[in-house]
Parts: structure tokens; sequence; C-alpha cells
């Protein structure tokens, strides 16, 4: 099971795309990310769509080599404690402020440092002595980003990773230039965030998103709303094996321990950076807190469309904060 769950982490999520004939499909990695870029194009010609495919992965790399942890400008951060940072590097610091105070710390993007003394990015993680976790999280939380004037600033000595925000961020990028350029129908999709826009015709979606399965189980299908953004944290992507349990590489910010408290979280929103983080601070607040807190909050345009445990709960359940237009269940167990 281990050979199939290190398989996935590469793999990530499979995206089928039903529908025209008229499609453009571009794929690969960056920085080590798989990336794919779907356009099918009904109102402009194939040599327009080749053009703007190629154009909005050229942004897609340009935005996350931007915003990734081991992009130049995050590293070079996070070593210098100061960097030039474009107009847009701000936009992205705001939203990640904005969402870590929205869910009360649940999404942390000040937690860089606590990743690398677990060795999260590596094969196999390991958990960190005590004193040395004590002292990374007391950087982390005293870390202040600041950007202004077109430079970005640290201060404090915790480091900085937008984790799946960078991915979503980057997507958005991309997807601007492909609905600017007049594509009604397409797919971006980077590491675990993906975007879709014109997901219906008539009665038929044109996309489903396939997980891959959890231990011992069977797969999923999670359909997409029409329009927007998922973000997935699931043990079949990112998992890894510690003391023969499979856990996640998903830290809880307050305690600096790997988040157990769910095997899968789906989030969406409209817009895939806003996803990505929100599906991480889901996955960390647990299914029992995530609902308490929805029911607080009540964000706009964010839903958590699935989330299970691993204490008894039926796999295929489907628990749903949506929105009126998204009537249809949106998981079924294969």
């Amino acid at each position: 099971m281990l050979r199939k769950l290190v398989f996935f982490s590469t793999l990530g999520m499979l995206f089928v795309g039903c529908g025209s004939d008229n499609t453009i499909e571009r794929r690969g990695e960056i920085l080590d990310t798989p990336f794919e870029i779907v356009v099918h194009y009904d109102g402009v010609t194939a040599s327009v769509a080749a053009d703007l495919a190629a154009q909005a992965e050229k942004n897609l790399e340009e935005r996350y080599r931007m915003t990734a942890r081991q992009g130049s400008l995050i590293e070079k951060l996070n070593d210098d404690r100061s960097a030039p940072a474009p107009a847009d590097f701000e936009q992205v610091a705001s939203l990640a402020e904005t969402i870590r105070n929205a869910t009360e710390g649940a999404y942390d993007f000040r937690m860089g440092g606590v990743r690398e003394l677990w060795k999260l990015y590596s094969r196999k993680p390991k958990p960190p002595e005590s004193a040395a976790l004590t002292t990374a999280l007391a950087d982390a939380q005293s870390t202040v980003l600041e950007v202004k004037n077109g430079k970005a600033s640290l201060s404090g000595r915790g480091n900085i990773d937008f984790g799946l925000l960078a991915e979503g961020s980057a997507v958005d990028h991309a997807a601007g230039v492909l609905l600017g350029g007049g594509i009604t129908r397409g797919k971006v999709t980077l590491g675990q965030v993906t975007r879709v826009w014109g997901a219906k015709s008539e009665a038929k979606n044109l996309w489903e998103i396939v997980l891959p399965p959890l231990p011992g189980d069977s797969m999923f299908k999670v359909i997409t709303p029409p329009d927007g953004s998922i973000a997935i944290n699931h043990l079949a992507v990112n998992g890894f094996e510690l003391n023969d349990h499979y856990r996640t590489r998903m830290l809880d910010p307050v305690t600096g321990q790997l988040s157990d408290s769910a095997i899968v979280s789906v989030g969406w929103a409209e817009e895939a950076a806003v996803a990505g983080a929100y599906s991480e601070a889901f996955f960390v607040m647990g299914r029992r807190n995530v609902f308490n807190w929805l029911y607080d909050h009540q964000p706009a345009g964010v839903y958590l469309i699935y989330t299970n445990l691993a204490d008894g709960m039926v796999l295929g359940e489907t628990d749903a904060h949506l929105s009126e237009c998204v009537t249809d269940s949106l998981v079924r167990k294969q």
C-alpha cells in the first residue's frame, strides 16, 4: 500500500475531461510540482487557443516561482530577511494574512521553519526534538511579513511557506489569461489545486475529479461545482508512513505536530488561492471543529465540500456546507 501512496503523491489527482474534441492540453512540472492546462476552444481559433495556453503556462510558472517555498523570491526572503518584491506579491501576502486571521491561525504561512524542522518535504519526515520544536514555533508566531514600496521583509526568525495558497495563486494567474482571451471552458491544475470554468454543458458535467484510494478503501469521485476552484488534502496525495501509520504532511500551527484529525479535506472557492488556503485550514481544524467554525463565521464564497475522519465514520458519507446553487451530491463512492 505504501508503494501505491508514493505513486499517487506524484500523480496527485486524476482529472477527467469530457466534451469537445477542440482541446489543447499542456502538462509538465514546475519546481517538481505537476501541472495541467486544458483548453476547450469554441469561440476562438486553434492557433489563438494554442497561444493562450502557452501564455497561461508561462504565467503559471512565473507566479509559482514567485510564491512557492522553493522559488527564488521566497528562498531569498527566508535567507536574507528581505527581498525585492513585485506588486503581485503584496496581493498574495495580504490574502495570506487575511485568511490566517479569518481561520484563527488554522492556516498559517509562517510555519516554514517548523515544516523544515520536520523535513516535511522529504521522502521520510521525522519528528523533531521537543526543544527545537518549541523554539521553531515561537519563532514562527513572532514573525511578521511586511510588503511595501516594492520590498518584502521579515521580522522575527521564522520562515514563510504559503503552502497550497501558492499553488492556487499560480492557478488563478494562469486561468486569468485564458478567461481574458475568451476561453469559455477550461481547467488549470497545479499540484493539489484546480480551477475549472464552463464546467456544465446541458445536463452533463465536463469535469470530474477522481481521488486516489485511501489505504484499504476504494475510489471516490468528486464532481466539482460548475465554476470555481477545488483544493484537496488527502492521504494518498501527500501521505507518508510514520511508525506504521499513514500520516499527512499537514502541521497544526498551534502545536507544531502532525494534524491527524481528517483523512480527506476538500475546500471550494471561486479563487484557487482561497480554496487552497482554506483547505489547509479545514484539515487542521478537523471535522467537528470546522463545522462549528463554519457555523460561527459563514465565510462568503468558501465551502467545505467533503471531510471524513478515521474514527468510525463511514467513508463516502457526504458532509456539505454549500452554496444554494450547488444542489447535487458532490461525493459519490465508486
